[in-house]
Protein backbone atom coordinates (compact mmCIF):
# COMPACT_ATOMS: atom_id res chain seq x y z
CA UNK A 1 0.00 0.00 0.00
CA UNK A 2 1.01 3.45 -0.76
CA UNK A 3 1.23 6.92 1.52
CA UNK A 4 -1.56 7.96 -0.53
CA UNK A 5 -3.63 4.90 -0.57
CA UNK A 6 -3.57 4.60 3.02
CA UNK A 7 -4.38 8.50 3.35
CA UNK A 8 -7.59 7.83 0.76
CA UNK A 9 -8.77 5.01 3.34
CA UNK A 10 -8.21 6.68 6.34
CA UNK A 11 -10.19 9.46 5.40
CA UNK A 12 -12.89 7.35 4.07
CA UNK A 13 -13.17 5.99 7.76
CA UNK A 14 -12.82 9.44 9.19
CA UNK A 15 -15.95 10.17 7.07
CA UNK A 16 -18.21 7.85 8.00
CA UNK A 17 -17.80 8.52 12.02
CA UNK A 18 -18.73 12.06 12.13
CA UNK A 19 -20.11 11.33 15.32
CA UNK A 20 -16.89 10.66 16.84
CA UNK A 21 -15.78 14.13 16.00
CA UNK A 22 -18.48 15.70 18.32
CA UNK A 23 -17.34 13.23 20.91
CA UNK A 24 -13.83 14.75 20.69
CA UNK A 25 -14.86 18.49 20.40
CA UNK A 26 -17.35 17.92 23.69
CA UNK A 27 -13.99 16.78 25.40
CA UNK A 28 -11.88 19.45 24.05
CA UNK A 29 -14.51 22.03 24.57
CA UNK A 30 -14.86 21.10 28.10
CA UNK A 31 -10.97 21.26 28.95
CA UNK A 32 -10.47 24.44 27.07
CA UNK A 33 -13.38 26.00 29.24
CA UNK A 34 -11.45 24.67 32.44
CA UNK A 35 -8.67 26.80 31.66
CA UNK A 36 -10.25 29.98 29.88
CA UNK A 37 -12.44 31.10 32.00
CA UNK A 38 -10.54 31.22 35.54
CA UNK A 39 -7.87 33.17 33.45
CA UNK A 40 -10.39 35.32 31.97
CA UNK A 41 -11.87 35.85 35.02
CA UNK A 42 -8.56 36.98 36.72
CA UNK A 43 -7.83 39.54 33.89
CA UNK A 44 -11.10 41.27 33.77
CA UNK A 45 -11.44 41.34 37.56
CA UNK A 46 -7.50 43.32 37.22
CA UNK A 47 -7.66 45.14 34.43
CA UNK A 48 -11.31 45.99 34.00
CA UNK A 49 -10.36 49.31 34.99
CA UNK A 50 -8.30 49.78 31.87
CA UNK A 51 -8.99 51.17 28.53
CA UNK A 52 -7.14 47.38 27.59
CA UNK A 53 -9.91 45.26 29.20
CA UNK A 54 -11.83 46.58 25.95
CA UNK A 55 -9.21 45.67 23.84
CA UNK A 56 -8.50 42.20 25.29
CA UNK A 57 -10.57 40.09 22.48
CA UNK A 58 -9.19 42.30 19.51
CA UNK A 59 -5.38 41.11 19.40
CA UNK A 60 -3.08 40.17 21.75
CA UNK A 61 -0.73 43.25 22.87
CA UNK A 62 2.20 42.72 25.22
CA UNK A 63 0.89 45.75 27.38
CA UNK A 64 -1.76 43.56 28.46
CA UNK A 65 0.85 41.42 30.37
CA UNK A 66 2.56 45.22 31.75
CA UNK A 67 -0.31 46.16 33.32
CA UNK A 68 -1.21 42.92 34.58
CA UNK A 69 2.06 42.57 36.30
CA UNK A 70 2.50 45.84 37.75
CA UNK A 71 -1.43 45.95 39.04
CA UNK A 72 -0.74 42.34 40.34
CA UNK A 73 2.80 41.26 40.29
CA UNK A 74 1.34 37.82 38.44
CA UNK A 75 0.31 36.67 41.96
CA UNK A 76 -3.09 35.53 40.83
CA UNK A 77 -1.56 34.16 37.85
CA UNK A 78 0.68 32.05 40.32
CA UNK A 79 -2.19 30.74 41.57
CA UNK A 80 -3.88 29.75 38.89
CA UNK A 81 -0.84 28.03 37.75
CA UNK A 82 -1.92 24.16 39.49
CA UNK A 83 -5.31 24.24 38.09
CA UNK A 84 -3.64 24.90 34.21
CA UNK A 85 -1.49 22.38 34.73
CA UNK A 86 -4.21 20.20 36.26
CA UNK A 87 -6.01 21.20 33.27
CA UNK A 88 -3.24 20.50 30.87
CA UNK A 89 -2.74 16.82 32.34
CA UNK A 90 -6.39 16.31 32.51
CA UNK A 91 -6.80 17.33 29.06
CA UNK A 92 -3.66 14.97 27.56
CA UNK A 93 -5.31 11.94 29.88
CA UNK A 94 -8.02 12.60 27.91
CA UNK A 95 -7.18 12.30 24.62
CA UNK A 96 -5.30 9.25 25.68
CA UNK A 97 -8.67 7.68 26.70
CA UNK A 98 -10.28 8.86 23.38
CA UNK A 99 -7.31 7.56 21.03
CA UNK A 100 -8.26 3.94 22.67
CA UNK A 101 -11.67 4.39 21.14
CA UNK A 102 -10.77 5.50 17.84
CA UNK A 103 -8.24 3.07 17.59
CA UNK A 104 -10.85 0.64 18.81
CA UNK A 105 -12.69 1.58 15.98
CA UNK A 106 -10.35 2.23 13.07
CA UNK A 107 -9.52 -1.77 13.47
CA UNK A 108 -12.57 -2.13 11.19
CA UNK A 109 -11.54 -1.34 7.70
CA UNK A 110 -15.03 -0.24 6.90
CA UNK A 111 -15.88 1.61 10.40
CA UNK A 112 -19.58 2.84 12.45
CA UNK A 113 -19.07 4.62 15.23
CA UNK A 114 -21.29 2.79 18.23
CA UNK A 115 -20.91 4.40 21.27
CA UNK A 116 -20.97 1.09 23.23
CA UNK A 117 -18.15 -0.01 21.00
CA UNK A 118 -16.23 3.37 20.97
CA UNK A 119 -16.55 3.44 24.92
CA UNK A 120 -15.31 0.04 25.18
CA UNK A 121 -12.14 0.71 23.34
CA UNK A 122 -11.26 3.63 25.20
CA UNK A 123 -11.81 2.18 28.77
CA UNK A 124 -10.14 -1.27 27.74
CA UNK A 125 -7.13 0.48 25.99
CA UNK A 126 -6.53 3.56 28.97
CA UNK A 127 -4.37 2.42 31.30
CA UNK A 128 -1.75 0.11 28.58
CA UNK A 129 -1.67 3.80 26.43
CA UNK A 130 -1.45 5.77 29.52
CA UNK A 131 1.76 3.22 30.46
CA UNK A 132 2.97 3.71 26.66
CA UNK A 133 2.52 7.79 26.91
CA UNK A 134 5.01 7.80 30.45
CA UNK A 135 7.00 5.23 28.02
CA UNK A 136 7.52 8.39 25.45
CA UNK A 137 7.93 11.35 27.83
CA UNK A 138 11.88 9.82 28.39
CA UNK A 139 12.20 10.11 24.47
CA UNK A 140 10.80 13.66 23.48
CA UNK A 141 13.34 14.66 26.69
CA UNK A 142 16.34 13.38 25.07
CA UNK A 143 15.22 15.61 21.58
CA UNK A 144 14.66 18.45 23.93
CA UNK A 145 17.71 17.81 25.75
CA UNK A 146 19.64 17.57 21.99
CA UNK A 147 18.60 21.23 21.19
CA UNK A 148 19.48 22.69 23.87
CA UNK A 149 23.22 21.04 23.52
CA UNK A 150 23.22 22.23 20.16
CA UNK A 151 21.96 25.80 21.43
CA UNK A 152 25.11 25.87 23.91
CA UNK A 153 27.04 24.36 21.72
CA UNK A 154 26.49 27.05 18.77
CA UNK A 155 26.67 29.93 21.73
CA UNK A 156 30.25 28.45 22.99
CA UNK A 157 31.66 28.37 19.36
CA UNK A 158 29.76 31.79 18.00
CA UNK A 159 28.45 33.88 20.85
CA UNK A 160 31.67 35.50 21.39
CA UNK A 161 32.11 36.18 17.78
CA UNK A 162 31.00 40.14 15.62
CA UNK A 163 29.46 37.69 13.19
CA UNK A 164 26.06 36.83 14.19
CA UNK A 165 25.43 35.07 10.38
CA UNK A 166 26.61 32.11 11.25
CA UNK A 167 24.45 31.45 14.67
CA UNK A 168 21.73 32.48 12.89
CA UNK A 169 21.86 29.20 10.24
CA UNK A 170 22.95 26.81 12.81
CA UNK A 171 19.73 28.12 14.83
CA UNK A 172 17.57 27.36 11.98
CA UNK A 173 19.19 24.31 11.17
CA UNK A 174 18.80 23.28 15.38
CA UNK A 175 14.96 23.81 15.10
CA UNK A 176 14.55 21.75 11.91
CA UNK A 177 16.43 19.15 13.33
CA UNK A 178 14.39 19.32 16.75
CA UNK A 179 11.56 19.17 14.76
CA UNK A 180 12.37 15.97 12.55
CA UNK A 181 13.49 13.98 15.53
CA UNK A 182 10.57 15.10 17.39
CA UNK A 183 8.02 13.87 14.85
CA UNK A 184 9.82 10.94 14.34
CA UNK A 185 9.42 9.89 17.85
CA UNK A 186 5.64 11.06 17.67
CA UNK A 187 5.23 8.81 14.08
CA UNK A 188 7.15 5.68 16.44
CA UNK A 189 4.96 6.03 19.51
CA UNK A 190 1.50 6.24 17.07
CA UNK A 191 2.17 3.02 15.52
CA UNK A 192 2.90 1.64 18.96
CA UNK A 193 -0.22 2.67 19.80
CA UNK A 194 -1.50 1.19 16.88
CA UNK A 195 -0.07 -2.17 17.29
CA UNK A 196 -0.82 -2.36 21.64
CA UNK A 197 -5.00 -2.04 20.43
CA UNK A 198 -4.45 -4.00 16.79
CA UNK A 199 -2.75 -7.10 18.75
CA UNK A 200 -4.21 -6.35 22.15
CA UNK A 201 -1.08 -6.15 24.06
CA UNK A 202 -0.14 -5.18 27.57
CA UNK A 203 3.48 -4.69 27.42
CA UNK A 204 4.38 -1.39 26.24
CA UNK A 205 8.21 -1.90 26.00
CA UNK A 206 7.10 -4.86 23.22
CA UNK A 207 4.75 -2.74 21.88
CA UNK A 208 7.35 0.37 21.10
CA UNK A 209 9.94 -2.32 19.57
CA UNK A 210 7.70 -3.74 17.24
CA UNK A 211 6.68 -0.41 16.14
CA UNK A 212 10.48 0.79 15.74
CA UNK A 213 11.28 -2.58 13.84
CA UNK A 214 8.40 -2.04 11.43
CA UNK A 215 9.47 1.92 11.09
CA UNK A 216 13.12 0.74 10.31
CA UNK A 217 11.92 -2.17 7.74
CA UNK A 218 9.20 -0.08 5.39
CA UNK A 219 10.58 3.65 6.22
CA UNK A 220 9.36 5.04 3.51
CA UNK A 221 5.86 4.18 3.26
CA UNK A 222 5.17 4.62 6.95
CA UNK A 223 6.94 8.27 7.29
CA UNK A 224 5.41 9.45 3.74
CA UNK A 225 2.05 8.41 5.37
CA UNK A 226 2.70 10.48 8.47
CA UNK A 227 4.35 13.45 6.33
CA UNK A 228 1.21 13.47 4.29
CA UNK A 229 -1.09 13.96 6.98
CA UNK A 230 1.57 16.14 8.62
CA UNK A 231 1.18 18.41 5.63
CA UNK A 232 -2.39 18.48 5.75
CA UNK A 233 -2.07 19.60 9.50
CA UNK A 234 0.55 21.80 8.48
CA UNK A 235 -2.04 23.69 5.35
CA UNK A 236 -5.03 23.73 8.00
CA UNK A 237 -3.43 25.80 10.45
CA UNK A 238 -1.30 28.17 7.83
CA UNK A 239 -5.12 28.87 7.14
CA UNK A 240 -6.02 29.37 10.06
CA UNK A 241 -3.38 31.80 10.90
CA UNK A 242 -4.37 33.66 7.59
CA UNK A 243 -7.90 34.33 8.10
CA UNK A 244 -7.32 35.29 11.53
CA UNK A 245 -4.98 37.87 10.72
CA UNK A 246 -7.74 39.10 7.92
CA UNK A 247 -10.48 39.54 10.58
CA UNK A 248 -11.24 43.39 10.81
CA UNK A 249 -10.27 43.79 14.20
CA UNK A 250 -12.75 45.77 16.19
CA UNK A 251 -15.98 45.71 13.88
CA UNK A 252 -19.18 44.94 14.40
CA UNK A 253 -19.75 40.95 14.71
CA UNK A 254 -16.40 40.37 14.46
CA UNK A 255 -15.92 38.10 17.79
CA UNK A 256 -18.52 35.95 16.69
CA UNK A 257 -16.43 35.39 13.05
CA UNK A 258 -13.35 35.08 15.23
CA UNK A 259 -15.65 32.23 17.51
CA UNK A 260 -16.86 30.79 14.49
CA UNK A 261 -13.11 30.36 12.75
CA UNK A 262 -11.81 29.19 16.34
CA UNK A 263 -14.27 26.41 16.46
CA UNK A 264 -13.49 25.45 12.49
CA UNK A 265 -10.33 25.21 13.21
CA UNK A 266 -10.56 22.95 16.59
CA UNK A 267 -12.95 20.71 14.35
CA UNK A 268 -9.92 20.36 11.70
CA UNK A 269 -7.74 19.81 14.28
CA UNK A 270 -9.54 16.54 15.41
CA UNK A 271 -9.98 15.64 12.14
CA UNK A 272 -6.51 15.67 11.09
CA UNK A 273 -5.61 13.58 14.71
CA UNK A 274 -8.41 11.13 13.34
CA UNK A 275 -6.99 10.57 10.27
CA UNK A 276 -3.47 10.28 11.63
CA UNK A 277 -5.06 7.00 13.58
CA UNK A 278 -7.27 5.93 10.55
CA UNK A 279 -4.42 6.23 7.67
CA UNK A 280 -1.54 4.52 10.09
CA UNK A 281 -3.73 2.14 10.96
CA UNK A 282 -4.48 1.47 7.15
CA UNK A 283 -0.98 1.16 6.68
CA UNK A 284 -0.10 -0.65 9.51
CA UNK A 285 -2.82 -3.57 8.54
CA UNK A 286 -0.77 -3.20 4.91
CA UNK A 287 2.61 -3.75 6.29
CA UNK A 288 2.00 -6.14 8.68
CA UNK A 289 -0.33 -8.19 6.63
CA UNK A 290 1.45 -12.15 5.55
CA UNK A 291 2.32 -12.59 2.09
CA UNK A 292 -0.18 -13.69 -0.35
CA UNK A 293 0.68 -17.35 -2.69
CA UNK A 294 1.32 -16.75 -5.42
CA UNK A 295 -2.03 -17.27 -8.08
CA UNK A 296 -2.47 -20.59 -8.46
CA UNK A 297 0.02 -22.44 -6.40
CA UNK A 298 -1.92 -22.66 -2.98
CA UNK A 299 -1.98 -26.50 -3.37
CA UNK A 300 1.19 -27.19 -5.09
CA UNK A 301 3.03 -29.59 -2.77
CA UNK A 302 6.54 -30.16 -4.91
Amino acid sequence: MSPVDALREGLGCVNRVKRMWAVYWLWNTAFALVVVLPVSAVLFRDLGHSLYAGRMFENFEVQWLIEFYQQTHLWPAIVLAPVAVLAAGGFLLAGTFLAGGALWTFRDPSPRFVPAVFYQGCGRNFARLVWLLLLSLPFYAAVLLIGGSLNALASKVWGEGLEAHPLVIFGWFRLALVALLALAVNMVFDYAKIRMVAEDLRNPWRALAGSAALVARNFGPAAGTFALIAAIGLALSAAYLLLSNLLPRGAMGWLALALLLQQACIVGRIWVRLTFYAGQTRMYEALTAPPREPAGLSGYTG
